[in-house]
């Protein structure tokens, strides 16, 4: 074995100590190592032998890694005795007794660094020669210097000696001495291999981005490749994955791109493509579940590297706390959603100049407003508030939207009638406010102008004598007071137009209109109390469906003011009381008007009540086919729920009877995903997995208004409230369930 030079000379390592005396020093120190070896060989032997000492973690390989063994280059010895055994890393090691305080012996490992960054280094521990509990690593890296200490007892394999950024070239090393602290020649030093494997670890973004290890970057959940961050294009490429992770569509389209700063000291979790995951450049993480992990004294990518070593900045795309990394698209565990909103208001425009004097021009409640996305498809229409307030929460794709007011009889437009919105990628929750729409009301014009005179000419001409004739007489006297026929008609006019703008099933706005169009004729017919009667239940009516989700509140108000006043005008207090001697909900006068039959409910024989017909079809009672279409009434479907009219008013609920053939909500035939409207059927195919696909408690996507039903309003199951903005278990899958096999066809 090389033991040094034997010359008298100054060892340059160690002043003050001679060659030769640290030779004669080390071969008494021999000698003791012998003795304590012959009592310690067989039972640290045995120990290895039964498998008892504990192995380092192996670490997975990684290319440009750099093994310094014991034999190769890059490894240096000096100083005192160093023994050789079998075994270790490639079948060889050295290994030595113990000093206490100062090195006697020492090994270096001085690897050739290509490029700075951090390296994993790690020694390789071997037996049974290496059981000290305090060997020393000395290592030297871009910051300066740092010691380790490691118990080579339990060990054997390679033990992480941890993360360290090394300069490129030569000058970064680990060194290794026999100086433990422990007692003089109590315990033996194993010095074998020692790998620097290139480290997932970093300082910067821009260290991740440019880094082109490709174990590294196989942690990515998307790798836009090396120097290059995601693009919100790429990102919308791969929504549908993203989706499946619990982002919404609206993160995807609306989170602002931005700057995200993680420290040190937060407890932020976040995804991470599994560690060894082959590099995936261009493309998603190959692996279907990700690992999140969390901790506070670095910011992972991965659990086990991707390290972030201090607090870092990161091009997001975030909002609320939640973000998606655009280096790496991995993403936080918690989520949220960022909604961009449109709002205005409608006024009346006083001075018609189309701006808004808000505190003398005054807002228009009940106003329908409608909203256009970018491709067209029209959001529900919204009525404005007491206020004159509307609001739309944007779900659908970024674009130029159209919003979009109503027209209304008797009022001029003094603003724009659609205003359009560019609602922009990485818009958050930005309000797109004050799209306000005015309108002035156009003054009455009285369409019975009583005339003073006649186009007779009198025929007693007074004339101017001493001895005057007669007092001149008009031949026709004018009336000063129109007639109810004449003056209510306008306001039956405006309140169909205000019906004609409801939104939703069309069963509601049938029966509505059915009940001014018959008050309408009775009036015009002379029976104004019977007139009077129709508008209360047409009042009824309206606050039914208010407080069933069928008409919003706002507009539910407009109706029942404007009908309010028709009956103002009808019932001067003095109607008498008017039975209903056949039961059919039409007045016994009010048949003798319309022509019908107060003895007999069906007066034509199409086994459709009168009443029905009159007061909720809008159909002619004395008629089997109103509007002369070749379809009978009793076939027509008036609330488009896929039953017609006379299966609805029949006694078998399975097969589409005990219902109201203007009401939609009280059937669950929703048409499904394979059909654009109600078959008929009630079947699982179509309804029953169509609501479930449409399942959203939360009213998010994918929720689909035609699907959702309200809570049960009656005694039947099946009479349920309209849309409640919620697709739920108990109203709306169970609801679906309880009619299933329910046919009309």
């Amino acid at each position: 074995m090389q033991l040094g030079s034997t010359s008298g000379g100054p060892d340059p390592d160690r002043p003050g100590h001679s060659i030769r005396s640290i030779y004669r020093g080390n071969h008494r120190r021999w000698l003791l190592a012998r003795l304590k070896r012959v009592l310690q060989i067989t039972v640290v032997g045995a120990v290895a032998a039964l498998g008892l000492f504990g192995d380092a973690q192996t670490g997975s390989s990684i290319s440009g890694e750099i093994i310094i063994d014991d034999l190769g280059s890059g490894f240096s010895k000096s100083g005192g005795f160093l023994e050789t055994s079998s075994g270790g890393y490639l079948g060889h090691y050295y290994y030595t007794w113990n000093a206490t305080t100062t090195d006697e012996a020492f090994v270096v490992w001085r690897p050739t660094i290509p490029a700075t960054r951090y390296y994993t280094i790690s020694a390789y521990i071997p037996t049974p020669h290496a059981w000290t509990t305090s060997a020393r690593y000395k290592i030297a890296h871009q910051s300066g210097t740092s010691t380790v200490k490691v118990n080579q007892q339990p060990i054997l394999g390679w033990k992480s000696l941890g993360n360290f950024r090394l300069p490129a070239g030569t000058s970064g090393n680990v060194r290794l001495g026999d100086a433990t602290g422990e007692a003089y020649l109590s315990h033996e030093i194993g010095f074998d291999a020692m790998k620097f494997a290139p480290a997932c670890v970093y300082q910067t973004e821009a260290q991740l981005r440019d880094d082109a290890q490709p174990e590294c970057r196989g942690t990515f959940v998307y790798d836009p490749g090396v120097g290059n961050y995601m693009t919100r294009s790429q990102l919308l490429a791969n929504s549908s994955y993203f989706v499946s992770k619990g982002w919404s569509m609206n993160f995807l389209w609306y989170a602002p791109e931005t700057t995200t700063t993680i420290s040190t000291s937060n407890a932020t979790q976040w995804s991470a493509c599994p560690f060894g995951t082959s590099p995936h450049a261009g493309s998603l993480c190959p692996v279907s579940s990700l690992d999140f992990d969390r901790v506070t004294s670095s910011v992972p990518f991965g659990p086990t590297n991707g390290t972030f070593t201090q607090g870092a900045t990161l091009q997001t795309w975030a909002y609320g706390g939640s973000f998606i990394a655009r280096v790496c698209a991995n993403f936080t565990q918690t989520k949220t959603t960022p909604i961009p909103k449109i709002s205005g208001h409608k006024f009346e425009d006083l001075n018609g100049d189309g701006q808004w004097q808000q505190g003398t021009e005054p807002p228009v409640a009940g106003w329908p407003i409608t909203l256009y996305d970018p491709d067209g498809t029209a959001y529900p229409v919204q009525y404005t508030a007491a206020d004159g307030s509307y609001e739309f929460s944007i779900t659908t794709r970024p674009g130029t939207y159209s919003v979009t007011e109503g027209q209304q009889a008797g009022w001029t437009a003094t603003t724009p009638q659609t205003i359009p919105v560019t609602v922009a990628e990485g818009a958050g929750s930005q309000v797109f406010g004050d799209r306000d729409f005015g309108n002035q009301q156009a003054t009455p014009t009285p369409t019975d102008t009583p005339t003073a005179t006649s186009t007779d000419t009198p025929t007693d001409t007074p004339t101017f004598t001493s001895t005057p004739t007669a007092t001149p007489t008009p031949t026709s006297t004018p009336s000063q007071t129109p007639t109810p026929t004449t003056s209510v008609k306008p306001k039956f006019d405006a309140l169909r137009a205000k019906i004609a703008g409801l939104s939703g099933p069309p069963g509601i706005r049938v029966s509505l209109t059915s009940k001014v169009n018959a008050a309408n004729k009775l009036v015009e017919r002379g029976n104004e109390c019977a007139a009077a009667n129709v508008m209360e239940a047409f009042i009824n009516e309206v606050k039914a469906a208010s407080n069933t989700n069928r008409i919003p509140i706002p507009m539910a108000d407009i109706l029942i003011s404007q009908a309010t006043i028709i009956i103002s005008q009808l019932d001067s207090g003095v109607c008498p009381l008017d039975p209903d001697s056949d039961g059919d909900s039409l007045s016994d006068s009010a048949e003798v008007t319309l022509e019908t039959d107060p003895g007999n409910q069906d007066s034509e024989g199409d086994s459709l009540n009168d009443g029905l017909e009159v007061l909720g079809l809008d159909t002619d009672p004395l008629s089997t086919d109103t509007d002369d279409n070749g379809t009978p009434d009793t076939d027509e479907d008036p609330d488009a729920d896929g039953c017609t009219t006379v299966a609805e008013v029949g006694p078998d609920e399975t097969e589409g009877g005990r219902r109201s053939p203007v009401d939609s909500y009280d059937r669950y035939d929703v048409g499904g995903p394979t059909q654009s409207a109600p078959d008929g059927v009630i079947d699982l195919a179509n309804d029953i997995l169509g609501v479930i696909q449409h399942y959203s408690p939360l009213g998010e996507p994918p929720y689909d208004v035609r699907f959702d039903r309200g809570p049960t309003i009656g005694a039947n199951h099946w009479e349920r409230a309209g849309s409640d903005g919620v697709i739920d278990l108990p109203n709306d899958i169970l609801g679906v369930i309880q009619q299933f096999a329910h046919n009309c066809v």
